[in-house]
């Protein structure tokens, strides 16, 4: 634990709503199976700030080998909070640990197909400032790393769609009043579904 929670860890005042277990997160906001969070890293540099790309191995995604992407993970139910959630899934993808989750980038619902069932699972996206950038990596999971600028993320090919469009909606600009509104009129909506398809007066339980 001393190694995965670093000590002085800071989160911004808005993220308060993320410093809940996972659980109880998802019981305040009926209408998702699962919830993942990714983790954008920048770095400066001479050529303009850069972000952290990981490339997963063909042996443990052989339905999608040798793509690059943000490090991402889906929340445990062992995690303390959602914010702890992206600590761990940092730490475990990379090595690196987290200083600062300065804001969140990006919410938005995810489609799953791929399995036996539809499943809906509500993706975060926090910006993470991290101790050092000595990235190492569980090479059973992913291959290789780099940090790529605006310019290599757009012209890359084998970067996952989903996560090529989240780094180049964040170079633009910080997103989070944008994000938070949608995450609460997405949840607001959904309990007005749930409530709606109980008939009248019903809630959800």
């Amino acid at each position: 634990m001393a190694l995965l929670f670093t000590r002085g860890f800071r989160r911004t005042q808005q993220l308060v709503a993320f410093t809940v277990p996972p659980l109880v997160f998802a019981r305040n906001h009926p209408g998702w199976d699962e919830i993942s969070v990714n983790a954008l890293v920048q770095t400066p540099s001479n050529d303009g700030t850069k972000v952290l790309l990981i490339q997963r191995s063909p042996a443990c995604s052989p339905e999608a080998p040798y793509k690059w992407e943000m490090p991402s993970g889906a929340c445990q139910p062992s995690d303390r909070t959602i914010l702890e959630s992206v600590q761990r899934m940092l730490y475990e993808r990379t090595g690196l640990r987290a200083r600062h989750i300065t804001s969140l980038e990006k919410s938005e619902t995810i489609d799953d197909f791929s399995g036996h069932r539809h499943r809906r699972i509500l993706s975060l996206t926090f910006v993470v400032e991290t101790i050092d950038h000595r990235v190492v990596l569980d090479r059973r999971a992913h291959m290789a790393y780099k940090f790529a600028t605006r310019e290599e993320v757009m012209g890359s090919d084998i970067i996952s769609e989903d996560h090529k469009a989240l780094i180049v909606y964040a170079f633009d600009g910080s997103h989070q009043e944008d994000a938070i509104l949608w995450l609460v009129g997405e949840g607001l909506a959904i309990l007005a579904e749930a409530v709606t398809s109980r008939g009248p007066g019903a809630l959800p339980g």
